[in-house]
């Protein structure tokens, strides 16, 4: 019987919580939240799914009901709260895999005070970073594109969270390519700081300019009401023009199909549809598709230090080494 915990049940952690319904192994499943209604959400959602009978669910707002010994955590809190709950649930229990969200932390110093205490403790963690594993037409290209061969990637839409999402598309870069960001431009984005949607958090408009040797990945997010996001990718073996929406749809041309259009239409899967996969594959596998926090530290790093750069530009106030975003 495999212990799992998540930890923060809101909009995200109760979707997890929902797939973990559908896992094909024997589980207890401890859900905390401090807030007695999202934890009432929570247990409403997965009461949505026909889970199977080998699985427990147990819900506590107090951590101290967690059990001492943790097969996988995963880590669902808004950026600011995750290091404190990562030390607080690591102080006095054994765990073996964790699931982190993005954005990880919205502090430079963060970064290392967490690698340091997942070394030491022994832990092997996950970034739920997912956009090459949500969908079928990008699972199959990792490392695809080498320095022979480069891609040049923009994406481009209305309102679609630059500052939240980033992490997902440098990522996605970094699957295609076999390899991190080198390089993040900030200097085209707006200078008016907006609010997030997220209370206490902060958005970005405009450009980002991202590389990793011979590669390049640009990220535009245009102000005045939602439109559809577009990904257009060009390279000497590939081009593509595609619409995220609730599916992936679009034409794709490649070199050996003698560049013949071919139109592309594919479920992205919502999280709920995804995490019971991606915790088997850990527990029974100890891999896992989403990048390890080793790999994407080094790409959340090169973002949060140009976003920071960017809020100095504009003497935008702020702690120093920090940037709100979730």
């Amino acid at each position: 019987m495999n212990n799992i915990a998540v930890i923060g049940c809101g909009q995200l952690g109760s979707r997890h919580l929902q797939s973990l319904a559908n896992l094909n192994l024997g589980a207890t499943i401890y859900v905390h939240d401090v807030s007695e209604d999202s934890l009432r959400i929570a247990k409403s959602r997965y009461d949505e799914i026909e889970s199977a009978s080998s699985i427990d669910c147990v819900y506590t707002s107090d951590l101290a009901d967690l059990p001492n010994q943790l097969d996988l955590i995963i880590i669902a809190s808004n950026s600011l709260q995750r290091l404190n709950l990562l030390q607080a649930v690591t102080a006095k229990r054994n765990v073996r895999y964790m699931i982190l969200e993005k954005v990880l932390f919205p502090r430079l110093e963060d970064y290392e005070i967490a690698q340091m205490l997942l070394l030491k403790r022994g832990i092997r963690c996950w970034v739920n970073c997912n956009k090459a594993s949500n969908n079928t037409f990008f699972s199959s290209m990792n490392a695809k594109f080498d320095s022979k061969s480069p891609v040049h990637i923009r994406i481009e839409g209305r309102e679609w969270g630059l500052g939240c999402n980033a992490i997902h598309f440098i990522e996605l870069l970094s699957f295609l390519t076999g390899q991190a960001a080198q390089k993040i431009d900030s200097s085209d984005l707006s200078p008016v700081i907006h609010e997030s949607k997220r209370t206490g958090y902060i958005e970005f408009h405009g450009e980002l300019k991202i590389s990793s040797g011979r590669h390049k990945l640009e990220l535009n997010s245009l102000e005045n009401g939602p439109g559809p996001l577009v990904l257009v990718l060009d390279s000497e073996i590939m081009r593509a023009e595609l619409s995220f929406g609730e599916r992936l749809t679009g034409k794709v041309e490649r070199r050996d199909n003698d560049w013949v259009e071919e139109y592309i239409d594919t479920v992205i899967k919502k999280q709920s549809d995804l995490t019971s996969a991606l915790v088997e594959d850990i527990l029974l596998r100890e891999k896992c598709v989403l990048p390890e926090y080793e790999k994407s530290k080094i790409n959340h790093l090169l973002l949060l230090e140009s976003l920071i750069k960017h809020l100095d530009r504009f003497h935008y106030p702020h702690r120093v080494g920090e940037c709100l975003i979730t």
